[in-house]
């Protein structure tokens, strides 16, 4: 058998090039999370770049609301741009980028169905770490030059009354039935520990029809962050093909029995959430 004959310079190649890959699969395995205190919605105000000649101002203040959600493995990060105005998603971007001083989040849509166009291809944005603010640019398909957009927070995480259990919350310890109110809306929560050990649950509105609830969640996802005593539950919103996140803290009070408190959003909704827990009953 024939052996290969390298000089230095072959070998140093090698070697510099076996260091970039090793370096770039590292960054790869070494993604930034976004901090959960900036999830939930913003209020932004999007205008013509001074090279937007073909924008028009009337029609690019009707997009007015920004969303961001943690949405779990399936879908990412989700950001999605909306019009709270007119009652309308504009475009929902999954698996957003979040740069590496986790304050910078960028993102390109991806054609989904021809009854989802893309309007908008590509954004970014810095969110300021003392204010909450925002601000960033976006590029529709036609106009190649950006528009530009501020915003600030309207109902996000941090805002959230911190529980009373951070640092020891488990999905275990919450897992349940509660009962309270989304928004107008009272009903029941089920929050669900499967035997794999994922986290799920569903709401179920007091008022029936036709033998179920008026109003109805199903969250396909969850996690529990201990460190700030909070609860992240996801949910698609099929009507606007997006995800929704119900965001409520743990409060366990000197007597009753334990507490969420928190809102729930999606697209240009959002309301505030309060569950109690319902007391185990023993049946013989």
């Amino acid at each position: 058998m024939g052996t290969i004959q390298t000089n230095d310079a072959t070998r140093t190649t090698f070697a510099v090039t076996f260091i970039s890959f090793v370096l770039f699969f590292s960054s790869l395995s070494k993604a930034v999370d976004l901090d959960s205190d900036f999830e939930g919605m913003y209020q932004i105000e999007v205008s013509c770049g001074k090279r937007n000649l073909r924008c028009n101002p009337e029609r690019v203040r009707l997009l007015d609301r920004l969303t961001i959600a943690s949405s779990g493995q399936q879908f990412g990060l989700t950001v999605t741009f909306s019009s709270k105005a007119v009652g309308a998603v504009i475009q929902t971007v999954f698996h957003a980028e979040v740069g590496p001083d986790a304050l910078h989040i960028s993102g390109s849509a991806k054609p989904m169905s021809s009854e989802h166009p893309i309007l908008i291809s590509y954004f970014d944005f810095t969110l300021n770490q003392r204010t909450g603010d925002i601000t960033g640019t976006l590029i529709d398909p036609v106009v190649s030059s950006p528009y530009h957009f501020r915003g600030r927070r309207e109902k996000v995480a941090g805002d959230i009354e911190r529980g009373s259990a951070p640092g020891r919350l488990a999905a275990q310890q919450i897992a349940g039935t509660y009962h309270g109110k989304i928004g107008t809306t009272s009903g029941s929560l089920i929050v669900t520990v499967l035997p794999t050990g994922a986290l799920v649950g569903s709401f179920s509105g007091d008022e029936k029809i036709d033998g179920g609830p008026l109003v109805g969640f199903y969250y396909f996802s969850g996690t529990v962050e201990p460190a700030k005593g909070l609860l992240h539950l996801n949910f698609l919103n099929p009507r606007f093909f997006t995800t929704g996140k119900l965001l409520m803290a743990y409060h366990v009070p000197k007597s009753g029995e334990p507490q969420f408190a928190g809102f729930q959003y999606t697209a240009f909704a959002a309301s505030d959430a309060v569950f109690v827990k319902v007391p185990e009953t023993n049946e013989s």
